[in-house]
């Protein structure tokens, strides 16, 4: 009996110290794993992406202006009103403008256009629209452009929210600054534009 109530105590003694240490060293409760953690579901880092180096940075700009030129390129050639087209060639004026900025600053500052998931998904959403704006009709390609636009600027200017915090270079930030503020004015008048339509 003696040696059984030992026993127990003992047990409990032991216990006891493990949880103390385990505790101790933060292993008691599972932590919460940061935002874009692995088996975090995808789409919970759709909208951000922490700790872009410059380079980076300059790849998103990249896709932005890319992805903005090649849209309005083509609704320039192919919209059926006169306020869409006039749309289309604001927006590859300034967008080119961009572009240009950013291959400057890239050799003054001598840092090279990097890839990253978010130049990537700014990509892939251009595809689309362009995949949808060839499918569509004639009669339809001045609405789907439009809508297209609106949902991509959108994306921009939260994206260029997200980025703006993380440069390192002051011209680069003031490049993001331009071209938020050209975004923002896009946005507007390609709502405007929709509305008429």
């Amino acid at each position: 009996m003696r040696r059984t109530l030992f026993r127990w105590a003992f047990s409990l003694a032991v216990l006891g110290a493990v949880c103390a240490g385990a505790s101790h060293q933060g292993l008691a409760a599972p932590k919460k794993a940061p935002p874009g953690a692995a088996g975090e579901p995808n789409g919970a880092r759709a909208t951000s992406e922490s700790n872009l180096s410059d380079g980076q940075i300059l790849g998103v700009v990249n896709a932005v202006s890319d992805g903005a030129i090649a849209l309005s390129s083509l609704a320039s050639s192919k919209a059926q009103s006169e306020p869409v087209r006039q749309l289309a060639l604001m927006i590859v004026k300034d967008d080119g403008a961009a572009k240009e900025q950013g291959q400057k600053l890239a050799a003054r500052l001598r840092i090279k256009p990097a890839p990253c998931s978010l130049g990537n998904a700014l990509q892939k959403q251009t595809d689309d629209a362009l995949g949808r704006l060839e499918k569509g009709g004639a009669l339809e390609f001045d609405r789907i452009y439009v809508e297209s636009q609106v949902r991509f600027l959108q994306r921009v200017l939260q994206v260029l929210d997200e980025l703006l915090p993380q440069t390192e270079a002051k011209e680069l930030g003031a490049l993001l600054t331009d071209m938020r503020a050209k975004a923002e004015h896009h946005l507007e008048v390609a709502r405007g534009t929709l509305a008429n339509h």
